[in-house]
């Protein structure tokens, strides 16, 4: 129920309060001071997280020691405000605490029960639960790729991944390594075909197309002068088009002229 997510964040809280206490003397955070996390409106329990967070962070900076407890302290501030897993994309993209963040929300999570879990959650945790209870003998044939000896291997004689690219698995984006017999886990392998652009780069491209369409504009504008000295006809000083066969007046002037002489 709701009741039993706030109690097991808070339990989980001061647990860890009490061990850190014992390791170091800079553990000390008061979540009570944020009673907003435990407010009706989903809206305020956000902005009680993200006072959270950047309280945490701060600390973190000044004790850097203060990074264990502070992922315990993110991770039940994350669980109370969707009282369950539905906001644990919050914990995401903190790279200070995140990784060790998600292991205590997931303890969380577990002490809680399927009642605080969200529809992604639990596709999740029954995958997991298929995947535990397939049982094990050394007669199957190996599910993983390689085995983390091989691993160990590769990485050792080959200074890049093209080794591992090249090796024939089960599924195209990702390496199933089996880390003890029976216990595989899949990792996915980087892509390094496309390296995005610098801003140097894009800024020599984009100055690249710029004088090169510069170029263009300019031959076209060339082109179209040298065609409107080709097609215009020469026009008369009368401002009239000359008619094509039509004699001069003058020269029928003269003719005529001539013929009435006696």
């Amino acid at each position: 129920s709701v009741t039993d997510g706030v109690e097991v964040a808070d339990m989980v809280v001061e647990t860890a309060l009490e061990f850190f206490s014992s390791q170091t003397t800079h553990a000390f955070f008061s979540m009570r001071e944020y009673p907003l996390l435990r407010s009706d409106s989903v809206e305020d329990r956000v902005s009680a997280f993200q006072d959270v967070l950047r309280q945490v962070e701060y600390r973190i900076k000044q004790e850097p020691k203060f990074a264990a407890f502070g992922a315990v302290v993110l991770a039940a501030s994350a669980f109370l405000v969707g009282r369950g897993t539905s906001h644990a994309f919050l914990l995401q993209k903190k790279q200070l605490v995140s990784p060790v963040a998600f292991a205590w929300f997931g303890l969380m999570a577990a002490l809680a029960g399927p009642k605080s879990w969200d529809a992604a959650w639990s596709r999740v945790a029954k995958g997991i639960e298929r995947h535990l209870r397939t049982s094990f003998c050394w007669d199957d044939p190996q599910a993983a790729d390689i085995c983390w000896t091989e691993y160990e291997w590769l990485a050792r004689t080959l200074k890049n991944s093209q080794g591992v690219t090249e090796l024939t698995r089960t599924s195209a984006r990702t390496l199933s390594i089996e880390v003890i017999p029976g216990a595989a886990c899949q990792f996915r392998i980087a892509t390094t075909d496309s390296k995005p652009s610098t801003d140097a780069q894009r800024e020599h491209q984009d100055n690249d197309a710029e004088r090169e369409l510069r170029t263009i504009m300019s031959k076209f504008v060339e082109l179209s002068l040298q065609a409107q000295k080709v097609l215009t006809p020469p026009q008369r000083n009368d401002g009239q088009l000359p008619l094509l066969g039509a004699e001069p007046i003058k020269s029928r002037y003269k003719r005529q002229h001539k013929r009435s002489k006696p």
